[in-house]
């Protein structure tokens, strides 16, 4: 599962003294788009590339892989199955 990595963003916000309007209007995302990557949630990925054009953060940074969640050898129904991970 890929996730978005929250405190990265909010450490980028306080550091450029940027709210969450501020974000929404220089990244063009909007602002429930921008909610749910506060809370972790993954969204598009064009949502991602802009607001981390937009904070200066390079985009490995904003994203955090984790193969827990959910069981990818259950969905696949074969238990040798790997999943590569290339950025």
């Amino acid at each position: 599962m890929i996730k978005v990595n929250n405190l990265r963003i909010y450490q980028s916000m306080i550091e450029h003294e940027l709210g969450v309007r501020e974000t929404c209007v220089l990244s063009r995302v909007n602002h429930q788009t921008l909610k749910k990557m506060l809370t972790g949630l993954m969204v598009r990925i064009d949502a991602v590339r802009r607001l981390s054009q937009a904070l200066e953060i390079p985009v490995h940074e904003l994203l955090i892989v984790s193969r827990d969640d959910p069981p990818f050898d259950k969905l696949a129904g074969n238990k040798t199955v790997s999943h590569p991970v290339s950025f």
